[in-house]
């Protein structure tokens, strides 16, 4: 479970927006689901200043949306994913031709693999949340590495909605697939050096999740 009591050596605002995110990542809260300053507050243990600042914050990202005076999990329609998916195939090609071209570090490298491990070993353990959030996690940290600040937030949006989608299907666990492999495979022809086939390989591996 995401939510819970906030670690009071964090910072307050940053830790709710954090566990907040990952609950409507995971499906802990659905697409419709109310939230209110006050509930989450108490849920968490903190006051209600860092609250607010992370809902709004999550609102200028689409995940909440106002409906009839309340804040709402938004939900994503399959035709807004179809748009979702044209432009990652773009933004996520390019963040693995930025990130081949300016090189990973061997660290960076290995986290990168540890996020395919992960979703390979969920994929077999038909663990539909770490499926979904470690491969979130290969992309967004990836584009963060492309050392291109604008691309990494436009990818985070992006996958998050993605995600959000597939989470709050009746069957998630139907899109259980070999992204793993594929994020795994990307990673090895960065590694290479060679900046387009990395793009390519990106391209049709988004391409085929659309």
């Amino acid at each position: 479970m995401a939510l819970g009591a906030v670690g009071k050596k964090e910072s307050l605002s940053e830790k709710a927006y954090g566990m907040l995110r990952e609950a409507i990542l995971d499906g802990e809260l659905k697409a419709g689901d109310i939230l209110t300053e006050e509930g989450v507050a108490d849920l968490m243990q903190i006051s209600r200043t860092p609250v607010r600042s992370a809902l709004q914050q999550l609102t200028l990202e689409g995940m909440l949306r106002t409906e009839r005076k309340n804040l709402v999990v938004a939900a994503v329609r399959e035709e807004e994913l179809n748009d979702i998916d044209q432009v990652r195939a773009e933004l996520e090609s390019l963040s693995a031709e930025l990130s081949c071209r300016r090189g990973l570090s061997r660290t960076q490298a290995e986290e990168l693999l540890g996020y395919c491990r992960q979703q390979k070993e969920a994929a077999q353990k038909k663990d539909v949340r770490t499926f979904f959030l470690s491969g979130e996690q290969f992309h967004v940290r990836l584009a963060e590495f492309s050392g291109n600040r604008y691309l990494a937030e436009m990818i985070s949006r992006a996958s998050a909605a993605a995600v959000r989608y597939l989470t709050n299907q009746k069957d998630p666990g139907q899109y259980l697939d070999a992204s793993g492999e594929e994020h795994e495979a990307v990673l090895k022809t960065i590694l290479k050096g060679n900046a387009e086939e990395a793009r390519v390989k990106m391209k049709q591996h988004v391409q085929k999740d659309a």
